[in-house]
């Protein structure tokens, strides 16, 4: 792991802000560490942050509103001054062990810290090698929504509440070696952050809290009960324990050493019990997105983990569409709330947002309604990796059942014998039309997923024939000579960074290169979407990149992932649009993941789009549809072997370069196999079955 660790060592370019700073987080707390230059000189910042942290007031009922009445809200900040010229400087962030170091030699004293935020306490650290801990002072921010913070400092009215009503200042006290910061919020909820000085040990550590009728001295006794752990080697094991879960070795070292940081931030942005991964993780800055975006946001932030075998922290996404089922009734207009769920564009601590009716006015500024099918795909594809067959019987297909139940209500058979639905928003494209491309293909997705579960539960539903007869008829989805449409009579014709015009390619695959004449289409369609360069934005390349590695295109695929690095991604991996967003850099993981192993169709793909220039490669570890772990070693231009495990036994189907191999089941057994394109492998529940490539 060390190749990949984040290093800063020019004393004349030291970072700066967020996007060079070295961070940490458990899921839940973060902190970002950088310098902050003033009128006063040069102070060592680290920003706190908390995923835990949001204004409670109730929401009103306009565009945007939870955006302002509950948002994440900002923290502070512990500052040390470092005065004088500075002489020598390092700052170091070992992944392996998730702790940075920093070194600075001034004119006038040392200073030598490291810091991290503990694995399983809730509790932010920093320790001080050189140097003197109480030159650190905490520094409170307001709680005001960084949405309203952020359209006041760029002078842009649509983003400011001329209604916004402000919360009270923090209020802050020391009591011996304990800092107290008290934010009063409404409905009697209080955010206390407490700052213990520890000088027998040089060590300051930090906690932060919200609840209703909070006391500081709860925060302190539990403050001092996390000190008790042994919470440096229990950090020390989880992350220790966290990184062999799967690997990949590829000749792209800059792209390797890229991956591997989006592991590490996945790490510290959420586990299995942390809320839903939203915009920010857990360092929240000025930002008009304050919250959490569910038309791109949260799905792409959540796709590496799949593929890399991380389940355990992607099952915070299922737990949380659990948990807030109510609210995702709720959603939806009252006369649908006996069958039918959904939630619209963003959402704050809970899933309360509402979804548009698409045969009403009604106000809202996106009518999209796929926005929680969507969601369910990600779901789908835990479910598929795990077979977790309680999570398909508890959440997928009761919710998914809910989810496409909305989209029926507004089904109409047209003068030409399909199924149409009525206008609707591609996301952010700003037009309505009919028959949306979006939703035709979640809807498709939805109904065909349906059918799957109820034959896998072994269950009769009265919907079947229902589901049925869409996957039969739903009108085909609409193009021209340019490729895609948005929707019926709506062409692409101004520059988009969405790609959900074309999701029914990736990540649906619904069409895919086993259909005839679909990579054409999609070329077409992906050519036309780049020629509008102007709102092009990061995850405009994860799409793009995605969608050549699904038609084997890996040289493709590998352009785009660079264009996103060299051109969006700042030094330490991070990304904005306006302000900080999440999701790009950890998709473009996944970008990574599918040029090495695909798992659609009832296929296990194996180097499906490796680029013309690497001649080795290898993962071990991945996880693939059907409950199948698998590793495999890609050496000169040709696959080499590949390792199956199954979980549950389910029919394993392989898709390799491989003409023959020579096959090793765990009995000790040895066969050989002839391979044409693809092959069927037995592989029971709790065996592996190795296979390496027969000589000529």
């Amino acid at each position: 792991m060390a190749a990949y660790d984040f290093w800063w060592k020019e004393k004349d370019h030291m970072p700066e802000d967020w996007t060079e700073a070295a961070f940490h987080g458990n899921g839940v707390l973060g902190s970002m560490v950088y310098f902050r230059q003033t009128a006063k000189g040069r102070f060592l910042h680290v920003e706190l942050g908390s995923r835990d942290v949001y204004d409670r007031r109730i929401s009103r009922d306009f565009w945007m509103a939870k955006q302002f009445d509950n948002p994440r809200l900002p923290i502070g900040s512990m500052e040390y001054f470092c005065p004088g010229k500075i002489l020598d400087f390092y700052m170091h962030t070992n992944l392996y062990d998730a702790v940075s170091e920093l070194y600075l030699r001034t004119e006038y004293e040392e200073i030598k810290c490291n810091f991290y935020v503990c694995a399983q306490e809730q509790m932010i650290v920093i320790e001080q090698e050189k140097g003197s801990i109480s030159k650190w002072d905490f520094l409170s921010r307001d709680a005001v929504s960084p949405r309203q913070t952020y359209g006041i400092l760029k002078d842009e009215k649509e983003r400011v509440d001329k209604d916004y009503w402000y919360n009270l200042k923090p209020g802050v006290k020391r009591n011996g070696e304990e800092i107290y910061c008290i934010w009063e919020l409404v409905n009697d909820f209080r955010t206390i952050t407490v700052c213990h000085y520890d000088t027998s040990e040089n060590r300051i550590f930090i906690k932060i809290e919200q609840e209703q009728h909070l006391q500081e001295q709860c925060v302190s006794e539990r403050l001092w009960q996390d000190r008790k752990q042994d919470y440096y080697q229990r950090h020390l094991k989880w992350w220790h324990d966290y990184y062999p879960i799967s690997s990949l070795d590829i000749p792209d070292s800059g792209l390797e050493a890229f991956y591997w940081r989006q592991i590490y931030k996945l790490g510290s942005a959420v586990r299995e019990n942390s809320r839903v991964l939203d915009n920010q993780g857990p360092w929240l800055f000025i930002t008009p997105w304050p919250g959490t975006w569910w038309n791109l946001n949260v799905q792409l932030c959540y796709w590496p983990l799949y593929t890399s075998n991380r389940l355990e922290q992607a099952a915070s996404l299922n737990h949380y569409l659990l948990k807030y089922q109510d609210d995702l009734i709720e959603n939806v207009p009252p006369q649908y709330r006996y069958d039918s769920s959904g939630i619209g564009t963003n959402t704050t601590w809970n899933l309360q947002s509402k979804i548009a009716d698409p045969q009403e006015d009604n106000g809202e500024q996106f009518v999209e309604l796929g926005n929680l099918t969507w969601a369910l795909h990600n779901c789908w594809l835990f479910y598929r990796m795990s077979m977790d067959r309680k999570l398909l019987c508890e959440l997928i297909y009761p919710l998914l059942k809910r989810s496409i139940n909305y989209y029926l209500h507004f089904v109409r058979k047209g003068e030409d014998g399909r199924l149409h639905l009525p206008p609707t928003n591609s996301p952010e494209y700003g037009k309505k039309c009919e028959d949306c491309n979006y939703d035709l293909s979640l809807l498709r997705w939805g109904c065909e997923t349906l059918q799957k579960c109820v034959k896998i539960l072994e269950i009769k539903d009265e919907k079947e024939k229902i589901w049925r007869d869409i996957c039969e008829n739903l009108v085909d989805y609409p193009e021209n000579e340019t490729g895609y449409l948005i929707g019926r009579n709506l062409p692409y014709e101004r520059t988009h960074r969405h790609f959900s015009h074309l999701i029914m390619h990736v990540p649906l695959y619904l069409v895919n290169r086993e259909k005839s004449d679909s990579q054409r289409l999609m070329e077409r369609s992906l050519r036309h979407w780049f020629s509008y360069q102007g709102d092009i934005m990061g995850f405009s390349y994860v799409g793009a990149s995605l969608l050549c590695s699904s038609y084997k295109k890996g040289d493709e695929a590998l352009a785009y992932l660079d264009r996103l690095l060299k051109e969006h991604v700042t030094y330490n991996t991070m990304y904005q649009e306006a302000g900080p967003v999440m999701e790009t850099p950890l998709a473009a993981a996944e970008c990574i993941q599918q040029l090495l192993l695909q798992s659609w169709g009832g296929k296990i793909r194996i180097f499906p789009s490796v680029p013309g220039t690497w001649k080795h490669a290898s993962f071990c570890g991945f996880a693939a549809e059907g409950g199948f772990k698998v590793s495999a070693s890609y050496e000169n231009g040709e696959t080499a072997w590949i390792e199956i495990e199954s979980i549950v036994g389910e029919e394993c189907r392989i898709e390799t370069d491989m003409k023959s191999a020579r096959v090793l089941y765990t009995d000790g057994s040895v066969g050989k196999l002839d391979i044409s394109g693809w092959c069927r492998l037995e592989v029971p529940a709790g065996t592996k079955v190795r296979l390496d490539k027969s000589q000529p």
